[in-house]
């Protein structure tokens, strides 16, 4: 049985685990809970408690700068982390509600601080600024009405003289306040010790119980990829400090730029014959990266930590990104890192996609706050199915390559090729011994593959072998011992035992397998017989696996049935009843034979369709886009009836539906209602869009070699295969007829609803098949439907309006009941030459403008308030 990897290289790993979370104790020991966020240039940025206990203590505000501390100036937050556990252990303790406080004398300088002043009575020196009003104060409002613009002082005592009984609002820039902090504890987050013990565990797990089939360094990269995890974690538990400290944070950047790097090389060492080499290049990039990274932080070219770590973030992305895309490219089992893209990649986009939005949506949240959170949980996301990869990796990967004859031999005739490195002059072949009888496998002339009874002396060498244990070379071997003498009579360079893997294939009554070198006449006449190192024995058992065991089984079963079949019409005697007999035993053996290698080949073939479909799957995801589809029963309130109908009567027959109307009135919205009224589910609707660079390559790989394209074609898979399938093409108006034909063909073929969809501002005075050919006219001209513009559908506009209300105020949680009448009145006058989606920003602009319970028309936007009824 195959050694569970180097004891060493886990423990290494283990102990890196161990160190890094010790590290991290030790930079973050000492360090207090301040209660508020604090920027790399000492900005407040968010505030969770007051920061002293009494009731005139001055509160934090965000946007604040802390700039003195215990009356020392501070430079940044990395300044502050220096002198905190000094600060902290001299700090003043009072007795509070809640026990004893250690309290912080501090300073913060507000850019702009607003107040109110009461005027009440008489007797006011209008030479006199009222109490607590510095002359550099700027009066903006007098009993809550704003003013049109600031007021100095002079207007300000003006405004005192003339009025016995006002509120004065005011702002002082630049204003300084002084207060009492309360330190919170000092312990180091339980999240460390969470992190990095589930890490640990999972490493653990993964040394125990990882997949035999893979090669030992793919699953020590796993490992390593676990232990940067848990670095990456330091971003939600211990972000405050992280930013102050560059020796952590210099290890997050290589965490975050060599998670995907690391991944994507234990990925190409699955299989591959060339080594530590394969993949190197990737490592290599994450590593320059990371290195940049750091070089810049610390020689002061990037402003601070937090800039750093956004790059290192954006790197990752990059990554993540480049492994998407990069897994259309390859073949065979390195195509994916285990089976997580089946259902991980689409997830990860999402995240991708949502993380895109937060930064639109909020750049300044996102910036400051919400993209630790991205760059940790997508990261996370990734990192499971690496790990599943490593403990799951199986018997579909291995006998999906060996279906069929030619890759059963390249595979042996690789193994054999790779062995034969390490033992220079040596014919190398495998001697398997199987229920009765034992054969050689071994490649002649041009490469091709000769399976053949074994010699018997070869038969008893390899008895001997597998009943004692014997190895050749046999180190500490005298030339007493059997084995030797049995290596100097039959010219043996190597003899080593090949054990059955997990997840290969399986024979009644056992079989066992050898490999054998011989020293060639060249060698014996050139040198005599060389020596061969033991770690030719080690190379040879580390490339054997399961797919090179189940394909050795296959062949030398075929080759057994044949060997019988010739012996059987060699076979003669007078007693016909006795050879009956036994050419009716061999036969029966010879069939129960073709039975198990035909139930094996059918077993190898199901797992490569299988294999085959799975990757069909993953291509039209990679390769087309998503689109959400609304339920018929809301789809259907936002078309108008006659259009819901006309789809109805078009789906009852499955030719083509040509949507044609200007951009953005609805197109891909009818579409969406189309596949919902069919009953599809969500995922089985996929859209190309010809104006995305490469479209005309994806409709190729769509089509198939059958359709005109390259390729296998994608519309038979699972995804379309499961039922009611819609394809949907938008800019349609680029495809030439050829492919518009072909498409139309396949699709109704594979029973695929095919929707095109055409961007023509004159749809409605002429048919958008004008450009196109009489035969295609005739053939999908009674398919057109044509969505007007919106400004024209006043049936349907209130639906819409009162739909993505809705939508938005759930979204922003605000409590808005509907429209105002006058509100109303405008938006159905106004002509929107932005078609729908135009309408949809209205409504998401006047919910966010929105002051009260109703949407009214000063809420709208100024073109929209503007318009009248014509």
């Amino acid at each position: 049985m195959r050694e569970r990897g180097h004891t060493g290289a886990w423990l290494a790993v283990l102990a890196l685990g161990l160190v890094s979370a010790l590290v991290i104790w030790g930079r973050l020991s000492g360090l207090p809970d301040l209660g508020v966020t604090i920027g790399p240039e000492l900005t407040i940025r968010q505030v969770a408690v007051e920061r002293a206990p009494g009731s005139d203590a001055q509160n934090f505000q965000r946007g604040d700068r802390l700039v003195a501390v215990e009356g020392m100036a501070l430079e940044d937050l990395r300044h502050l982390r220096t002198l905190l556990p000094a600060m902290t252990e001299s700090a003043a303790e009072v007795e509070t509600e809640d026990g004893e406080a250690r309290l912080l004398n501090y300073q913060i300088l507000r850019p702009l601080h607003r107040f109110s002043v009461t005027v009440q009575g008489e007797g006011f020196d209008p030479r006199e600024l009222p109490p607590g009003v510095e002359p550099n104060d700027r009066l903006v409002e007098i009993d809550g009405r704003l003013l049109p613009g600031k007021v100095g002082p002079e207007g300000l005592r003006s405004v005192v003289a003339s009025r016995n009984d006002a509120l004065l609002g005011l702002e002082r820039p630049n204003a300084i306040f002084s207060g009492q902090m309360r330190l919170g504890d000092s312990k180091v987050h339980p999240g460390l010790w969470l992190t990095f013990g589930l890490a640990l565990a999972a490493v653990l797990v993964l040394w125990w119980r990882y997949s035999w089939i893979l090669p030992p360094r793919s699953v020590y990269l796993i490992a390593l990829e676990t232990v940067a995890l848990a670095w990456l974690f330091l971003l939600a538990y211990g972000y405050q400090w992280l930013l102050a400290d560059q020796v952590l944070a210099s290890a997050v950047i290589v965490s975050l730029v060599m998670m995907r790097p690391v991944a994507m090389y234990a990925r190409r060492q699955v299989d591959s014959h060339r080594g530590l080499g394969s993949g190197a290049s990737l490592m290599g990039v994450g590593a320059l990266v990371a290195v940049v990274l750091i070089v810049l932080l610390h020689a002061g070219y990037l402003q601070n930590v937090e800039v750093a770590l956004h790059a290192a973030a954006i790197m990752a992305g990059l990554f993540v990104i480049y492994e998407i895309s990069a897994q259309g490219f390859e073949s065979g089992q390195a195509a994916g890192l285990g089976e997580r893209y089946g259902y991980l990649t689409g997830v990860v986009v999402l995240g991708l996609f949502a993380c895109v939005v937060a930064a639109v949506m909020e750049p300044v949240a996102f910036e400051e706050d919400r993209w630790r959170w991205f760059a940790v949980l997508i990261p996370s996301m990734v990192w499971f199915g690496d790990y599943l990869y490593g403990l799951k990796y199986g018997v579909r990967s291995a006998l999906g390559d060996i279906a069929d004859e030619r890759s059963r031999q390249e595979l042996l005739y690789g193994y054999l090729r790779e062995v034969g490195v390490e033992v220079p002059g040596s014919d190398l072949r495998l001697v398997g011994r199987l229920p009765g009888q034992s054969f050689e496998l071994c490649f002649e002339g041009e490469g091709e593959l000769s399976v053949k009874p074994a010699r018997g002396e070869v038969a008893d060498a390899v008895d001997i072998l597998l009943a004692e244990g014997y190895q050749v070379p046999m180190p500490g071997a005298d030339e007493t011992h059997p084995m030797v003498g049995i290596a100097e009579v039959l010219h043996l360079s190597m003899a080593q035992r090949l054990p059955a893997m997990r997840g290969c294939l399986e024979l009644d009554g056992g079989a066992e397998m050898v490999l054998l070198g011989f020293w060639g006449q060249e060698a014996l006449l050139a040198e005599g017989e060389g020596y061969v190192s033991p770690e030719a024995l080690d190379a040879a058992t580390a490339a054997w696996s399961a797919p090179l065991w189940s394909a050795a089984m296959i062949e030398l079963l075929e080759g057994a049935a044949l060997e019988r079949r010739r012996e059987l019409e060699l076979e003669k005697g007078p007693d016909l009843a006795e050879l009956r007999a036994e050419i009716e035993t061999a036969q029966s053996g010879a069939a129960r034979v073709e039975q198990e290698r035909d139930e094996a080949l059918a077993k190898a073939k199901l797992l490569g369709e299988e294999r085959d479909r799975a990757r069909a799957d993953g291509a039209i995801f990679r390769l087309t886009q998503s689109v959400e589809v609304w339920p018929a029963e809301i789809a259907t309130q936002l078309v108008e009836p006659e259009l819901v109908d006309g789809l109805t009567f078009l789906m009852e027959t499955p030719e083509p539906i040509v949507l044609g109307g200007a951009i953005g009135v609805g197109k891909s919205m009818v579409a969406t209602l189309a596949h919902a009224l069919g009953g599809g589910p969500d995922e089985a609707m996929r859209v190309v869009r010809c104006t995305d660079a490469g479209a005309m390559d994806v409709l190729d790989h769509i089509l198939g070699e059958m359709g005109g394209g390259r390729g296998p074609g994608l519309l038979q898979s699972t995804i379309f295969t499961m039922g009611q399938g819609t394809l949907l093409i938008e800019r349609a108006q680029l495809l030439d007829e050829v492919r518009i034909v072909a498409l139309s063909h396949q699709c109704e073929e594979a029973g695929v609803r095919l929707c095109l969809a055409f961007d023509a501002p004159d749809a409605e005075v002429r048919s958008v098949l004008e450009p196109y050919s009489g035969v295609l006219q005739e053939a999908l001209g009674h398919r057109e439907m044509i969505v007007p513009a919106f400004g024209r559908r006043p049936t349907i506009q209130r639906a819409v309006f009162d739909f993505w209300l809705g939508e938005w105020t759930a979204r922003y949680g605000r409590e808005i009941e509907g429209f105002s009448r006058t509100a109303l009145e405008a938006m159905l006058a106004y002509t929107y030459p932005g078609e729908v989606q135009e309408a949809v920003e209205v409504v998401r602009l006047a919910v966010l403008r929105a002051r009260y319970d109703v949407i009214d028309r000063e809420d709208l936007p100024t073109r929209v308030r503007e318009a009248r009824p014509l």
